[in-house]
């Protein structure tokens, strides 16, 4: 093989005998292949075949490559005229022209980043799973508490400490209600990061009973409370 960098000469490439070549172009150069026959010393060129390097080609992808379900972040590169496609869409979706990666089930998928002038660049992504659904009451009254529980070994946190309060403990979350509201609870895994949330419902409590608190066996009184609707019980009837 023999390479030149107009098509006028041309000089031998050290060691390229071989029927293919591989050349890596660094400017436009020209290629030809030089012929011998297999009964003559006699050698003949073949046409030469230019190949045009253009001077504009893909930089590293920068961006996060870890994503969760659902979940999205941008991909970038230095060289802002191509296009962006993911391999496969089940997994990971890529914009077009913006390079938002999307979450779609977990799983590795490959990002390419093409130039107009062909020339790309290509990166693995991995999309991580979320935790399971947050399970347990929903609900709490204000001073009472309440476990929510996932899979263990992630993080609980409250969008509003003032309305209620979360800390770990076996067997997941303790929720304490404090003040009347729907504070968001979320749960994160250590490693990828990757959370759910839930809304909490923390509900007031009753008014304070009104009435006597004492009274002569035998005789009745009456109870009230400024919050209609309610229910009343005795912890000990016999009483």
């Amino acid at each position: 093989w023999r390479d030149w960098s107009s098509d006028v000469c041309s000089s031998d490439l050290t060691g390229a005998t071989n029927a293919t070549y591989t050349a890596t172009v660094a400017h436009t150069t020209y290629y030809r292949a030089n012929v011998a026959t297999t009964n003559s010393s006699f050698t003949e060129s073949t046409a030469g075949a230019k190949l045009l390097f253009t001077g504009i080609y893909p930089t590293a992808i920068a961006g996060n490559t870890n994503v969760c379900v659902g979940q999205s972040t941008l991909l970038s590169d230095a060289i802002v005229v191509g296009y962006w496609t993911s391999i496969n869409t089940s997994i990971a979706t890529v914009g077009y022209a913006t390079g938002l990666l999307g979450g779609v089930v977990a799983g590795t998928t490959t990002i390419s980043y093409t130039l107009t002038t062909g020339c790309g660049i290509f990166t693995t992504v991995t999309i991580n799973p979320l935790p399971s659904a947050i399970g347990g009451t929903l609900n709490v009254c204000v001073g009472q508490t309440t476990t929510l529980v996932d899979g263990g070994g992630g993080t609980w946190t409250s969008s509003n400490p003032g309305l209620a309060s979360v800390t770990p403990g076996p067997p997941g979350g303790l929720v304490t209600g404090i003040v009347a509201g729907a504070p968001v609870i979320t749960y994160t895994l250590p490693t990828t990061g990757c959370y759910i949330m839930t809304t909490m419902t923390v509900n007031p409590l009753p008014a304070p009973i009104t009435g006597a608190s004492s009274l002569c066996t035998g005789t009745t009184t009456t109870l009230n409370d400024a919050v209609p609707g309610g229910v009343w019980s005795s912890s000990t009837t016999t009483v």
